[in-house]
């Protein structure tokens, strides 16, 4: 494991001994977990007996620990945040993964990464290189599920829990609050649920800019469906008109189900559980229709982003 992180990194690494320990048995999950939606939500989807592992970056990401505490994880404390290491690559988030994996024996490892920003690219074949390293096969449950399918998850799986991790995720005014804070509500007027949520919950003064952020430009459409143009406007500026006449044009029920083609190499003898669980939450594999309104959405928005990087 040393050697392939030293390579990746491109870095002279230095290790505390070279005694080597025999490795146990490979068996069950782990979950490299933040308490955040995505985690949450793949850990609804996991085996009952999975392991979770946490980091514990300290400072202004202490709301985080507050929250993951509660469900008595491994914490790995760290302080890579205050340094150059986290510049690069988001591979630093590996670091509780790799040191858990002798620990819990695990075979399978899952992160928390859902369909957001790799929605042109399907993740690669094959498991991570670093996770690789540490002897365990990646499994990511929800690779294949937009964060409207996370919520969808969370209001039906973890109701109770839902303030406590919003307010984990970030402050208030953060945009990435925001965001989930709105999905959210959208989600639950779109299912017709009451939930300890309301639109006086979100105080950000200033707008999100539709445009700047893919994350936020992708579930822009959903809110504007669901929350309508009143409050899409209210708490996202730059929406044009054509934005709301394809909205209306579309049901959008693709990002409440899962994309097949991001589970293409996900571990086989797990599919069928991870569907069945999916499926009690009322997600389901694409449509035909599905697969058009993805294709259109993807196309707009990675032309949007392209303009914006030209201009």
């Amino acid at each position: 494991m040393a050697e392939i992180i030293s390579r990746f990194s491109q870095a002279n690494l230095k290790t505390g001994g070279n005694e080597s320990i025999p490795d146990k048995p490979r068996t069950g999950h782990l979950l490299s977990f933040s308490g955040g939606f995505d985690s949450l939500a793949a850990l609804a989807l996991m085996p009952p007996d999975t392991h979770l592992v946490s980091i514990d970056f300290g400072g202004h990401f202490a709301r985080e620990r507050d929250f993951f505490n509660d469900f008595s994880p491994l914490v790995i404390s760290t302080n890579i945040r205050t340094t150059p290491l986290v510049n690069h690559s988001w591979a630093f988030m590996s670091i509780g993964a790799l040191l858990a994996s002798h620990h819990t024996s695990a075979k399978y490892h899952s992160f928390g990464s859902i369909l957001a920003s790799s929605i042109n690219t399907p993740p690669p074949p094959g498991t991570f290189s670093l996770i690789r390293a540490s002897k365990m096969i990646g499994a990511d449950y929800v690779r294949g599920i937009t964060e409207v399918g996370t919520v969808m998850i969370i209001l039906r799986q973890y109701p109770h829990l839902l303030r406590k991790s919003l307010d984990s995720l970030a402050s208030p005014e953060d945009e990435k609050a925001v965001r989930k804070r709105l999905l959210t509500l959208g989600v639950a007027q779109r299912l017709g649920l009451n939930i300890a949520l309301s639109p006086k919950d979100i105080t950000r003064k200033r707008p999100l800019k539709f445009g700047s952020t893919f994350a936020n430009d992708f579930v822009t459409y959903y809110i504007l469906k669901h929350l309508g143009e009143l409050a899409a406007g209210r708490h996202f500026s730059g929406l044009s008109p054509d934005t709301q006449e394809l909205v209306e044009g579309m049901t959008l029920r693709f990002m409440e189900s899962y994309n097949p083609d991001f589970y293409e190499h996900f571990p086989a003898e797990l599919l069928p559980s991870l569907y069945m669980r999916a499926a009690t939450f009322g997600l389901h594999p694409y449509t035909s229709q599905d697969w058009t309104e993805f294709t259109e959405i993807k196309e707009r928005l990675l032309s949007l982003h392209e303009k914006h990087r030209d201009d």
